[in-house]
C-alpha cells in the first residue's frame, strides 16, 4: 500500500486525512513528500464517524485494523463514509482479512449502494 502510494505523483494534488488506529502499517513508510498529509486516530467507531463528519480534505485514506470490535456501529460509520465521499475520494485499506473485518466489509458493502434514481441524460 505505501509504495503504491508514494509512487503515485498525481497524490500530491490532494489534501490527504490519513485516519489509522494505534498502529499503522502505512504511515511509517510513507514518503514525506506530500505536501498536505494530516494524520488523525480513530481509536473506537464513534471519533471515526466524528472524523469523517469533519473532514475538509479531497482525498481520505482509512486504515483498519483487526482490533475494531463495534460491529454494531457499522451502519452508522457507513452513512458518514458516504456523506464524505460526496466530497472527497476516498481509499479503504485492511491489511488483513480477518473475521473481525467483518465491520470493515458491513461498512463498504453499506456506503457504496448504487442510487435508486437513474443518471439523468
Amino acid at each position: 500500500m505505501a509504495r503504491a502510494l508514494n509512487g503515485n505523483p498525481h497524490l500530491q494534488q490532494f489534501r490527504i486525512l490519513f485516519i489509522t488506529g494505534i498502529r499503522s502499517g502505512v504511515l511509517s513508510r510513507l514518503d514525506r513528500s506530500f505536501m498536505e498529509l494530516i494524520v488523525r486516530r480513530a481509536f473506537t467507531s464513534i471519533q471515526l464517524r466524528t472524523i469523517l463528519e469533519e473532514n475538509h480534505h479531497s482525498f481520505l485514506l482509512v486504515e483498519h485494523r483487526r482490533n475494531e470490535r463495534a460491529r454494531d456501529m457499522a451502519g452508522h460509520v457507513a452513512q458518514a463514509l458516504k456523506q464524505a465521499s460526496r466530497e472527497a475520494t476516498i481509499l479503504l485499506y485492511a491489511p488483513v482479512a480477518s473475521r473481525s473485518a467483518i465491520w470493515f466489509r458491513i461498512c463498504c458493502s453499506s456506503a457504496v449502494q448504487p442510487s435508486s434514481s437513474p443518471p439523468s441524460a
